[in-house]
């Protein structure tokens, strides 16, 4: 029977990739792209984590899954909490796939938690979040991972004890491998080896949870694993990769200027052993949701709104894939990320619903074979899920982290404050999906809506005025753009 292993590598990007494979410093990449088809995969609008998975894993757009960020109002506490299962309208591919009675293990994908009835084994996106965790504590003495993190919940007798706390990321033995000079950073004042530590933990947090997987439960034809520590690791500490950036201090360039090699190396390493346990049969394929500048087009300054940082991605991300079913050493050109469950449901024989919105990337395959087609797999009711419940506590540590990053505004006190900007927030994240999308009716209404509510943003403005132009609504953009003009002040003479 067909398997097919998913991997995905937050912002992983062939302009980092390729020079390190000319140095040979990422054999498992180079085993996929010598031996099967690889190119770019474009990314969507707007170029948000949990958005963009969830669009990977659905084959459709955020207006049809209906996750439209980081975090969500909780419709009955009113509490602002992380995406979850809950969230999502539609189906993933691994539902489809169970639906034809094929089994799946996923592994730290966004918008799982709480996440049940999967046929296989489900450990959410909050696996890696282990805080609180002393440097004494053995792991039997952790606390549990957030209720909702485990399907089927009997998991967590063998599982929680794989996480990986940052303390364990030795000083010497691991760290100095990203940073050679660590022993030189004053860590009173500069904090950014306890970031990496704390990253590092998370990725190799998923990476036992995958490995443990493979080796006790093998049973298995589709598995998705996601690392999002690439990502936030870049975040940190592009800004130090060579070539050196205006600005950057000669001492902290050459202390940190290694750690986006290194954690591209490391990453590396988890997919060799991955595709070890996947076995010669098995299909892998590597997907990345969007890339990372990293040359001279990395951002003089971040904009300071909500995902500014998102300023930093580059719309193409990574497409590779090999095994049985791939043909070998060729290009592939025009993939999405919408096209990735269209073509896994392709590859395992399944007909593709008319309502997604991605396209078979046929010309990765080598057999030829048509497509088939249904309606649809969507049936109303079927996709209801129960909310995974997390503690205040629990929420705000993980809403901390994404104001960290530097995605969302730090959330308010004020509980009606706060869910009034969150929902703001996500209309006008579905706003701009549904603008990329060609649904300028549909991204009208939600554009206007934060633009009354917060007339001082000047990108609610522009984009409300280009939907209107798209509309032919053309005295509307002119009484939109007045005020942005307005807004900015006049000059004489102007």
């Amino acid at each position: 029977m067909k398997r097919l292993l998913l991997i995905g590598w937050d912002s992983a990007d062939w302009k980092l990739i390729h020079p390190l494979l000319d140095k040979s410093y990422l054999p498992g990449v180079a085993n996929l792209v010598e031996g099967g088809v690889s190119g770019n995969l474009t990314t969507l609008e707007p170029q948000l984590s949990p958005m963009l998975w969830t669009s990977i894993a659905t084959g459709k757009m955020a207006y049809h899954h209906g996750v439209e960020g980081f975090t969500e109002v909780d419709p009955v506490s009113g509490q602002v909490v992380p995406v979850s299962a809950a969230t999502r309208q539609c189906k993933t591919v691994w539902e489809l796939l169970g639906e034809r009675g094929l089994r799946s293990h996923v592994v730290g994908w966004f918008a799982t938690q709480g996440e049940r009835d999967l046929d296989g084994c489900m450990v959410s996106n909050m696996y890696g979040h282990l805080k609180n965790v002393t440097e004494d504590q053995e792991p039997e003495d952790w606390p549990p991972p957030m209720p909702g993190t485990y399907w089927p919940e009997s998991l967590a007798e063998g599982m929680n004890e794989h996480r990986i706390s940052s303390h364990e990321i030795h000083p010497d033995a691991v760290l100095r491998a990203f940073v050679p000079d660590a022993p030189k950073v004053d860590q009173q004042r500069d904090h950014k080896l306890g970031d990496l530590r704390e990253k590092l933990a998370e990725a190799y947090s998923v990476q036992a949870a995958a490995t443990y997987l493979m080796e006790k439960d093998p049973d298995w034809q589709f598995m998705a694993v996601y690392f999002r520590a690439l990502d936030e690791i870049k975040h940190f500490f592009m800004h130090y990769h060579p070539p050196k950036m205006a600005g950057i201090p000669d001492r902290d360039f050459e202390i940190y200027k290694e750690v986006v090699t290194s954690t591209y190396r490391a990453h590396d390493m988890m997919l060799q052993r991955l595709i070890q346990l996947a076995g010669p049969e098995t299909a892998v394929v590597l997907i990345s949701d969007h890339g990372f500048h990293s040359d001279h087009l990395r951002p003089k300054f971040t904009p300071r709104v909500p995902a500014g940082i998102t300023v930093w991605h580059r719309p193409q991300g990574v497409f590779a894939a090999r095994g049985p079913g791939f043909k070998q050493d060729e290009l592939i050109h025009g993939a999405r990320l919408l096209d990735i469950t269209p073509t896994i449901l392709h590859y395992f024989g399944l007909p593709v619903g008319e309502d997604m919105e991605g396209r078979v990337l046929t010309e990765a395959f080598s057999e030829d074979r048509s497509v088939e087609t249904i309606p649809t797999w969507e049936k109303a009711g079927e996709t209801q899920r129960s909310r995974g419940s997390l503690s205040e506590a629990e929420s705000k540590d993980l809403l901390d982290q994404f104001v960290a990053l530097g995605y969302i505004d730090e959330v308010s006190d004020d509980p009606t404050e706060a869910a009034a900007e969150t929902h703001r927030e996500n209309k006008w994240n579905l706003a701009r999906a549904c603008l990329y999308g060609a649904k300028d009716e549909m991204a009208l209404p939600l554009l206007e809506d934060c633009y009354e509510a917060y007339p001082e943003r000047t990108d609610y403005a522009q984009q409300l005025a280009q939907c209107q132009l798209n509309l032919g609504l053309f005295e509307d953009a002119e009484a939109t753009l007045e005020a942005v003009l307005e807004s900015f002040g006049r000059t004489e003479g102007a």
